[in-house]
């Protein structure tokens, strides 16, 4: 048996803005998709959900990445593939990507051929296809390598960032699921609405984008969180908040985070809070007793590995 494991994912600053043109920033997180490949008859089995059946979508991409591996290398198809991931589905996270790349990596070792993570990615992005139909390889890309990513307009630039073990992103699941599209839709048409008063929207998010750049290779934790809120409002301005976002922003900030704000397609998701190592077991212990879903990562600097 052969297992590789894989990082989700976090969108830090940008997101929505990327649609006209602006730069986002994203890093890969500790929680991770596990996927273990054995010989067998093909059988996918995810301890979360149990047997996946052949008309699924997750059955769907798992054949088309077996195939794709087919066209490169003769592999067997018969195996078995257990899934275990930790990543909450449809949260924005990059669940479905982290399951693309730890497979892609765990069938090629099992496959007992010569490969890179580049081949990898290139795999799992196969597969991303299938589940999303027009991915931008974000997702994939940063469960691959790891670490911090710049994107724009389709082109990604590797960051050389490190954060220090001296803060934390908490991450709070408000459990509301959305229609990414149709939020995506819904704000392009107010774009086409109120041009120009938006494009001044759109300036800030980018000039916001490359302050951030400066402000987390400097490690200025304050910084970073000041433009966490700001990026939160910019969000909010665009109508892609929700009173469910707000508020936890509001609580992680009144509780002692250095910064806060939504994370993804927004209507719900996740939010991200900034806090130091000092406080995050009082705020994740406050908020886990008001009944939030909330847990810690941290930036994950080496993306698929086998474990």
């Amino acid at each position: 048996m052969t297992c590789s494991k894989a990082p989700g994912k976090i969108v830090l600053f940008g997101e929505h803005f990327v649609v006209k043109g602006a730069p986002a920033i994203g890093f890969a997180v500790s929680k991770y998709a596990k996927v273990c490949v054995e010989d067998g008859s093909l059988n996918i089995i995810s301890k979360q959900t149990g047997r996946v059946e052949q008309d699924s979508l997750l059955y769907r991409a798992v054949k088309r990445l077996i195939t794709k591996v087919n066209s490169i290398f003769e592999c067997s198809e018969d195996v078995k593939i257990l899934i275990d991931s930790e990543i909450p589905i449809g949260s924005g996270m990059g669940s479905s990507a982290a399951l693309s790349v730890a497979l892609a990596h765990a069938y090629l070792t099992h496959c007992n051929v010569d490969f890179d993570k580049k081949l990898v990615n290139e795999i799992a992005y196969e597969a991303e296809k299938e589940v999303h139909s027009k991915p931008s390889g974000i997702d994939n890309t940063l469960a691959t390598f790891g670490g911090f990513l710049k994107y724009r307009s389709g082109v990604f630039e590797k960051l050389e960032v490190r954060l220090g073990e001296e803060v934390y992103f908490l991450v709070v699941n408000t459990n509301l699921r959305r229609q990414t599209g149709k939020i995506v839709e819904e704000v392009l048409k107010l774009y086409e609405k109120y041009p120009e008063i938006l494009e001044n929207v759109y300036n800030a998010a980018s000039a916001l984008v490359e302050k951030a750049l400066k402000s987390l290779e400097e490690r200025d934790y304050e910084s970073i969180g000041r433009l966490m809120l700001l990026n939160h409002g910019l969000l909010w301005t665009i109508g892609v908040s929700h009173e469910v976002n707000d508020l936890i922003v509001h609580k992680l900030v009144a509780k002692g985070c250095l910064g806060a704000k939504l994370s993804g397609a927004g209507k719900g998701g996740i939010v991200i809070g900034l806090v130091k190592e000092s406080l995050v077991d009082k705020i994740e212990g406050e908020l886990r007793n008001e009944g939030f879903e909330v847990f810690r990562v941290t930036p994950d600097y080496e993306g698929v590995r086998n474990v």
